[in-house]
């Protein structure tokens, strides 16, 4: 690994790398006014929501048997470098794992906010920075990441839509010639028979060929 990265750990046998760059959170969050206390616990809820983004990608590469090769944390954004899908469909949805893994974490975070409002709300009141960051932060990630602008994941997620849209074109084609196939008078047995002797001609002519 160049340098510059910190070995932070294997995941399923994936190494996960952080560059220097990640440090850039505590100057930009005492720039937005945070007090010391909370610099250490904010920048795990940072990693946090990196991790999510990445290991969803990862775990979407995995279950389209695409081989992962390294998870690697940035400053507001990471990668997660793995080999060239085979299909368009794959291709799309590990680029849509990391944003719906961060989705996943901000509906916990909200659960675990409701939670603590209603049964201990000093709780939620005390922790109100780090669940800025799991919301929020979390959040501007999202939408950062879903710019379709490379090397964001908004290039290849966008493609979703005329990926889509060409399935539907697809399959309403295909009802209309299943439609239309039926539509046609039947073909009677003799004519049948004659398709499948022409057939048989053709396929006989064509070994013939082959063995000369």
């Amino acid at each position: 690994m160049d340098s510059g990265y910190w070995k932070l750990a294997h995941w399923k046998r994936i190494p996960v790398y952080a560059h220097w760059t990640i440090l850039l959170w505590f100057p930009w969050a005492l720039i937005q006014g945070m007090k010391l206390v909370w610099l250490f616990p904010t920048f795990l809820a940072f990693i946090t929501i990196l991790l999510f983004h990445e290991f969803g990608h990862a775990i979407a590469a995995r279950y389209t048997d695409t081989k992962v090769y390294a998870i690697k944390l940035f400053l507001m954004h990471g990668e997660c470098t793995h080999e060239t899908p085979y299909y368009e469909s794959e291709d799309i949805l590990i680029a849509w794992g990391g944003v719906l893994a961060q989705l996943l974490l901000l509906v916990l975070t909200v659960i675990v906010q409701y939670l603590l409002f209603h049964f201990s709300p000093i709780w939620m009141f005390q922790l109100s920075p780090v669940f800025d960051v799991l919301t929020k932060t979390n959040l501007i990630i999202i939408a950062f990441n879903l710019i379709p602008v490379k090397p964001l994941d908004g290039v290849v997620a966008w493609r979703i839509i005329p990926f889509v849209l060409l399935k539907i074109r697809t399959r309403k084609a295909g009802i209309l010639s299943r439609f239309a196939k039926r539509q046609q008078p039947p073909v009677s047995k003799t004519e049948e028979q004659t398709e499948e002797q022409n057939a048989d001609k053709i396929v006989k002519n064509l070994f013939d060929r082959l063995k000369k």
